[in-house]
């Protein structure tokens, strides 16, 4: 690439020198029959040469104007790339605000309750948030088997502890049978872990004549000894009947366990 720009300055030397001899030339009086006979033939050849020394000149131009603008639309581009990241890390601002506001609205529906605000630090892998850790710990008054809510329903509980954080262990993902009721019946069933889907929870009746039917909310009862009463838990998505039990349910949780990023520990209980 370099050989061929020298060879091409050279070229243009060897034009600029030529052009400058048949203007000489062309100078000579025209009563001179050598001067004559110069501008009658050679003035065409010199007419093709400014032609071309002119279109050389504007070929130059014309890449500057080209680098030019590949220049600016590389710039263009950089400040679009940046503009769209601003958008998007405005846009996970403000939907974390409106989390952080529907919190504190859930917290005011537990008077009771002193209720301590973290985010999600850490999770276990997968896509479902069965197990987290947030950024609160005993020195934030936290401590096991405290309850973990959003503002959409249970998130689970408190399992472990260090002075700075915490582990939660999630309902869809907790061993431990959650004691749970019917907001349109009272009726009691117990929740656990669903085999087959990992989001899901079943259901399994409290009693022969328990009144579940499609769509029925669940949410956590009195009975229980870890979670307080009035908690929403999810609603009720599939019946299911076996022999030799009193029938059980799939459970869709309320609350979106592949997106958590703040929480609500409730205290004192």
């Amino acid at each position: 690439m370099a050989s061929f720009f020298r060879n091409k300055k050279i070229f243009i030397t060897i034009i600029i020198i030529i052009t400058g001899i048949l203007l000489a030339l062309s100078a000579i009086s025209k009563n001179n029959p050598v001067g004559r006979f110069l501008s009658d033939h050679l003035a065409p050849i010199q007419e093709s040469l400014h032609g071309f020394s002119e279109k050389i000149r504007l070929g130059k131009e014309k890449n500057r104007d080209i680098e030019e603008l590949v220049k600016e639309n590389e710039a263009l581009k950089k400040e679009l790339m940046l503009s769209n990241a601003e958008l998007n890390r405005l846009r996970l601002v403000e939907s974390d605000n409106k989390q952080l506001e529907a919190l504190l609205r859930t917290k005011d529906t537990y008077p009771d309750y002193e209720a301590e605000g973290a985010y999600v630090i850490s999770k276990e892998p997968g896509n479902l948030f069965d197990s987290f850790i947030i950024n609160k710990g005993s020195t934030s008054g936290i401590e096991e088997n405290m309850t973990v809510i959003t503002d959409k329903g249970l998130v689970g509980k408190i399992t472990s502890c260090s002075t700075s954080y915490s582990t939660v262990t999630s309902v869809i993902s907790d061993s431990d049978r959650i004691v749970a009721q019917s907001t349109r019946t009272g009726d009691i069933g117990y929740i656990g872990t669903n085999a087959s889907d990992s989001s899901l929870c079943t259901m399994q009746y409290g009693s022969e004549n328990a009144d579940f039917v499609m769509g029925d909310e669940l949410v956590t009862s009195s009975l229980s000894s870890v979670y307080p009463p009035g908690i929403k838990i999810g609603y009720i998505s599939a019946l299911k009947q076996e022999e030799d039990s009193f029938g059980y349910a799939q459970i869709t949780p309320s609350v979106d366990f592949k997106h958590i990023n703040f929480v609500l520990v409730l205290r004192n209980h």
